[in-house]
């Protein structure tokens, strides 16, 4: 074999499999013929979608904000056949294109080459726009993987719900020939219906010429040719059985659960409903349609949702946990407040002596002398011996008194340096106060108390 067939062998085998790669996950959409009338409309309604198809089957490419305008070239059902808004692209496999200059043109190398509609919203590049032959040239923007990004060429086109979009002006009539977003030339769109400023079907079906003003997009065209004489208006044609959109393919599918796990992931773990997201993909996994790079990943999201699924579970567990212990917290707390408020109630409190606080005729030694006396009879229990002035407030009041009780040797008398003295009450004598020593008549009442018990 001569070298330069060796050469082209090898660049055959080298285009080869990436030809195949780039064939294998082609998504036709059915044709949507271009109509005669063309319209400008306006999007009615925020974040609305743009699809690479006629249905909500095929993958979303952008979102267009109210107020956004489209073209419209044609209608299939209940979806508008639009040219690529600003900001769309699409996709070429690049063994397909030879660049040249600055690399931001290409000529297409080989005929019938599929053109895929490109997304700013997911990776999907399925849906086969349009094909190219070979010298077509393309505008390069960017590349990704084995396709080129390149800007929509003539006869690439996307789609919108009509529900969105509310007609604005009328760009043109039959054989006008007006730009599409790609730079190609196109027939106007004959599907929506065109109004004029003043009315153009009469009572008896006549049509008469006129302007042409926003259209309609709900019915279908009532056209007519300028004559002096009345046309009547076709026969309503027979109604057709409206095809079912085509369910959403496994990467479609996977595109969407894509986005959900990216608006999951900014939750926090225990909002996450990585369960119900987990079962998504794996109803995905095993999916023919679906490549085995796209597998992978599916088989990587399922990994990653049944880890976090186990740490949101230990984590609810662990702030149930935290939950019951700070309840059980309560009420401990509550229980030890319950129990210091009844040995508040019961609690003894315990003294030298009770008595009534009384002043002393006998002044002997350095500090002032009191009498604590028995309430009954007024005798003389024991002797207080204090230098504090404040002692004089609680003169005449049964009182408590805390300190050693020694016997003075120049009175030969039991007496109290007071460290504490406070008023009480007698009845309590007893009860919840107790003494060392007690006048006589509360020792009475306590022996007469333990007799009838």
């Amino acid at each position: 074999m001569s070298r330069r067939s060796s050469l082209i062998l090898a660049g055959i085998l080298a285009i080869w499999p990436a030809a195949v790669v780039l064939a294998q996950d082609a998504v036709q959409p059915p044709q949507v013929e271009n109509s005669r009338y063309q319209f400008e409309g306006g999007i009615n309604a925020s974040s609305v979608y743009v699809r690479s198809g006629p249905g909500e089957g095929y993958y979303a490419t952008q979102k267009l904000d109210k107020d956004a305008r489209v073209t419209v070239v044609g209608i299939k059902f209940d979806w508008l056949k639009i040219t690529p808004p600003e900001g769309s692209f699409s996709y070429v496999g690049s063994v397909f294109v030879d660049r040249s200059g600055d690399g931001t043109v290409g000529r297409i190398n080989r005929n019938d080459v599929n053109i895929r509609a490109g997304s700013l919203l997911n990776a999907m590049k399925t849906t086969v726009q349009s094909r190219l032959n070979a010298g077509e040239q393309v505008q390069i923007i960017g590349k990704e993987d084995e396709y080129l990004k390149i800007k929509p060429p003539a006869g690439a086109y996307l789609y919108v719900n009509k529900q969105f979009v509310d007609p604005v002006r009328a760009l043109g009539g039959a054989g006008d020939n007006l730009s599409t977003g790609g730079g190609a030339a196109i027939p106007v769109a004959d599907n929506p219906t065109t109004r004029s400023s003043s009315p153009s079907v009469l009572a008896g079906g006549a049509v008469t010429p006129a302007k042409p003003t926003p259209p309609s997009i709900e019915g279908p065209v009532v056209t007519a040719t300028p004559s002096t004489q009345p046309s009547q208006v076709a026969a309503a044609p027979t109604t057709q059985p409206i095809a079912a959109a085509p369910p959403p393919s496994a990467e479609e599918l996977f595109g969407k659960y894509e986005a959900q796990f990216a608006t999951m992931s900014k939750q926090p773990l225990a909002d996450q409903a990585v369960d119900d997201l987990s079962g998504k993909y794996q109803s995905i996994a095993k999916a023919d349609a679906l490549s085995d790079t796209l597998r992978a990943v599916v088989q990587f999201r399922i990994s990653t949702l049944e880890a976090r699924a186990q740490s949101k579970a230990k984590l609810l567990e662990a702030r149930r946990l935290e939950k019951d212990a700070a309840q059980k917290q309560l009420v401990l707390q509550a229980e030890q407040q319950e129990l210091a408020e009844r040995l508040k109630q019961s609690e003894v409190q315990i003294y030298t002596a009770v008595g009534t606080l009384q002043p002393s005729s006998l002044q002997l030694g350095g500090a002032t002398l009191y009498r604590l006396t028995d309430p009954a009879t007024g005798r003389t229990v024991v002797y207080l011996r204090s230098p504090d002035a404040a002692v004089t407030g609680l003169m005449g009041q049964f009182v408590g008194v805390k300190g050693d009780a020694t016997t003075d040797p120049q009175l030969t008398l039991k007496v109290i340096v007071p460290t504490a003295i406070q008023a009480v009450d007698p009845a309590k004598v007893n009860g919840s106060i107790a003494a060392e020593i007690i006048p006589p008549s509360l020792l009475a009442r306590q022996a007469s108390a333990s007799v009838n018990n």
